[in-house]
This record gives C-alpha cells, structure tokens and sequence, in this order.
C-alpha cells in the first residue's frame, strides 16, 4: 500500500490563540521510494501551509 498518515492536532493556547501541529509519517513503508516522496511532499506542506495559516489569520 502506498499510504502515508497525517495526522493534525488543534490545542488551545492560553491567550486563546490555537496550535496548530502537523505530523506527516509513514513513509518507511514506501520502501526505497519512502525518502524521495517525504522531501517532494514536504515542498507540498511548505507551499500550502503559509496559506492556510492566513487565512486563519483573516478569520481571527
């Protein structure tokens, strides 16, 4: 199978604010190709998370 897991953990913060984390893995069972595919992806996490952290930010 090639699947990863993400999985995504809101914590409130004490001013109120959320954390936001983000944890990516599974990638050991892409086998040899599993290293390769984790940098390519995180390329992907690196574009998309600045948006959706702005977006946040608009909403606040």
């Amino acid at each position: 199978m090639n699947a990863t897991d993400v999985e995504i953990v809101f914590r409130g913060l004490p001013d109120s604010s959320t954390r936001v984390e983000i944890e990516h893995g599974g990638w050991d069972r892409l086998g040899d190709v599993g290293q390769a595919w984790r940098e390519a992806n995180r390329a992907g996490w690196d574009g998309i998370l600045p948006s959706y952290r702005d977006g946040a930010e608009l909403r606040s």
